[in-house]
């Protein structure tokens, strides 16, 4: 499977997830080539789809132990994704 395959896949759990619980924010977790995928799947989804409104339900972003190489690869994306992250938030139930 190539990484652009799961891009796509992912963005589209996330389209579907947001569509399905309109209420609801998304934290979006990768592991390993996982973190390295998600920060490319937020990054597109922000560059492509950031006016759309279940592109505005993905609230934040970990990225957890990414192998030196994915890491590097995503990292001209991750500042773009931490300028746009949220200044801050109404209260408590607004991160939920």
């Amino acid at each position: 499977m190539s990484e652009e395959n799961l891009i796509q896949d992912t963005i589209m759990v996330i389209k579907h997830v947001a569509e399905h619980y309109p209420e609801q924010s998304i934290i979006m977790v990768g592991h390993s080539m996982g973190g390295s995928i998600t920060v490319k799947a937020v990054h597109h989804i922000q560059t492509h789809n950031g006016e759309e409104e279940w592109a505005k339900h993905i609230m934040g972003l970990f990225v957890i132990d990414v192998v030196e190489g994915s890491a590097m690869e995503a990292l001209p994306f991750m500042e773009n994704i931490v300028l746009k992250r949220p200044k801050k938030f109404k209260d408590l139930q607004g991160v939920v």
